[in-house]
């Protein structure tokens, strides 16, 4: 047993398992030996880090109702990807007879500690007028008349339009019998009805 043979071998390592984000990687340590007597050892380690996600921005994702969605991929690992549904608050500015208005929506994730927005802004169509029926109010000595139509959608909104009236003798009096007196009154706004009315005169008399 004093005679003994030893050898001390220089061991090279070499790279045989990646790190992944999640997994560490693995290096593979080779030593051979001039000594044939002596047989090539090797020996694996799990020593290389794993990487960890790199993350970037998300990717936004809205649904017709107004629902939304991040989508996270990870740098390191294209395959590595997670989706969070986001909060969603909305703001309206109504519209109006004759304004658009909008719904302002705003989406919010909180992501690794981190918190992302994004905004979607949409369009509410002005109403449009929806006119009443149009009033008209003579004036006590039938020289002008006033029209007059409310908004339904908004009764602060009003259209009105005073017309002077002219007078034309339609029917003439005599002794005896009454005549008549027609008044008309035609409005620049297409939107109001000419307007007539007819009062009777008193007789001539003898």
């Amino acid at each position: 047993e004093t005679h003994i043979e030893t050898e001390t071998a220089k061991a090279a390592g070499k790279v045989t398992k990646e790190a992944t984000c999640e997994a560490p990687g693995e290096t593979t340590y080779t030593a051979a030996f001039e000594n044939a007597a002596f047989e090539t050892q090797t020996k694996t380690e799990k020593n290389i880090p794993a990487k960890g996600h790199a993350w970037g921005e998300p990717v936004w994702s809205w649904t017709e109702d107004n629902k939304a969605s991040a989508a996270f991929t990870c740098a390191n690992d294209a395959e590595h990807v997670k989706t969070v549904e986001a909060e969603v608050e909305e703001v309206r500015k109504t519209a109006t007879c004759t304004e658009d208005g909008s719904a302002t929506y705003t989406a919010k994730v909180t992501f690794e500690g981190k918190e992302y927005t994004d905004t979607q802004i949409k369009t509410l169509t002005a109403a449009g007028h929806s006119w009443g029926e149009a009033t008209y109010v003579w004036a006590e000595d039938n020289g002008s008349v006033t029209a007059k139509r409310v908004c339904a959608n908004d009764e602060t909104h009003i259209e009105t339009e005073t017309a002077k009236a002219t007078a034309e003798i339609t029917k003439g009096a005599d002794c005896e019998e009454s005549g008549e007196i027609t008044y008309t009154a035609v409005f620049e706004n297409a939107a109001f009805e000419k307007q007539t009315k007819t009062e009777a005169t008193s007789p001539m008399g003898h």
